[in-house]
């Protein structure tokens, strides 16, 4: 089984617009089905964004998800998913294959086990990152990288990323 983990940004975080990242992410999935077939199972998060996108698209392709919670659906509040977010998340669980949940109540601290237990569960990462060297999709990357895990970046046609796009140094033109 080829485990492959999808995270990133919160909706309202990129540059681009829903549709458009609705499409890459597709893209991307039907790419990953064409090399690993029914041996691909798509590792994400649920959250809003890149989560439920993924999701979406799996199901639309026929590809298995495993989804990550960092608690209960029950015991998340109305501060992390609005009810039609809930709503939304729990169908989704519904048809998942597999899920995994980092604690039995929500804390905020849950959700970097959940990002952990996700990197750690994934044979490789996609990442729809723009490139902000801060938040819970930055923190991730950096986990991977500390875990020897291959991070690519899906914004950037799975451009690979390296420790130098995590540093502070600025990249021009192939120099620092």
């Amino acid at each position: 089984m080829h485990s492959v983990g999808i995270i990133g940004h919160r909706a309202g975080d990129f540059r681009v617009d829903l549709e458009e990242l609705g499409r890459k992410i597709k893209d991307l999935l039907g790419v990953l089905q064409f090399q690993y077939k029914e041996e691909l199972m798509l590792n994400v998060d649920g959250e809003t964004g890149v989560g439920q996108l993924a999701i979406d698209a799996a199901r639309e392709l026929g590809v298995k998800y495993h989804i990550f919670l960092p608690a209960p659906i029950d015991t998340m509040g109305n501060d992390l998913l609005l009810e039609e977010q809930k709503k939304k998340l729990i169908e989704q669980y519904q048809y998942s294959s597999s899920t995994t949940i980092a604690s039995y109540r929500y804390d905020q601290k849950n959700l970097e086990e959940r990002d952990h237990l996700l990197v750690d569960a994934s044979s490789f990462m996609v990442y729809f990152w723009e490139g902000k060297r801060q938040g819970r999709t930055f923190d991730s990357i950096t986990y991977a990288m500390n875990t020897n895990r291959m991070s690519f970046n899906g914004l950037t046609d799975m451009r690979y990323i390296s420790r130098l796009d995590l540093s502070k140094r600025k990249i021009t033109n192939g120099k620092t």
